[in-house]
């Protein structure tokens, strides 16, 4: 399964910035999910599980993981996100997840 969505993200600067970025399902297991995510010039694989705490995903590119809130939950998911990589990738991540969720539910 593949999606195109748009992302949209305000900078400390207070600019706003639009952009249209793009997920592919990988593969899809009960228990784990590979996504490819991409979007402004960056391409990172997303491994997506469940642990006793909830939902966590990890990006092994770049040697990192995180809890997550619900998959929808934009806001949440980008706080958590944005402590570990750029703004501009925790935003495309979050929405990827949003908009994977609308897909799968």
């Amino acid at each position: 399964m593949h999606n195109t969505y748009f992302c949209s993200c305000e900078y400390q600067s207070g600019r706003r910035m639009e952009w249209q970025s793009s997920w592919l399902e990988v593969s899809s297991g009960e228990e784990c999910k590979e996504l490819i995510i991409s979007g402004r010039g960056s391409m990172l694989t997303v491994i997506l599980t469940k642990y006793s705490g909830g939902s966590c995903l990890c990006i092994p590119e770049i040697g990192i993981g995180s809890p997550l809130g619900h998959l929808s939950d934009t806001f949440w998911n980008f706080e958590q996100l944005s402590h570990l990589i750029n703004r501009t990738d925790a935003t495309t991540i979050a929405y990827a997840l949003a908009d994977y969720n609308r897909y799968k539910t």
